[in-house]
């Protein structure tokens, strides 16, 4: 499964926990599949995001990720609360 981009994934990710509780049904978690997932046959890679980017930039996309792995635990907990 390959995903546009880091960031989807994470989304996917969340999406896919949400979906395990019963807190989205089958035909959102489809169209989560659709936002976040390269379509098959697609040759583009999970690190595109990040092309012609300055290093600052990337910098702050991989900063943007540990933040968002930070509040994705503390959002799981509160769902399942």
């Amino acid at each position: 499964m390959k995903y546009k981009s880091d960031i989807f994934e994470m989304i996917h990710e969340d999406a896919t926990e949400m979906f395990t509780i019963g807190a989205i049904s089958e035909a959102e978690m489809r169209e989560f599949d659709e936002l976040c997932l390269v379509p098959e046959g697609n040759p583009r890679t999970e690190s595109t995001h990040t092309f012609g980017l300055s290093p600052a930039a990337r910098q702050q996309v991989q900063e943007d990720q540990t933040a968002h792995e930070a509040d994705k635990s503390t959002t799981i907990e509160h769902i399942r609360a």
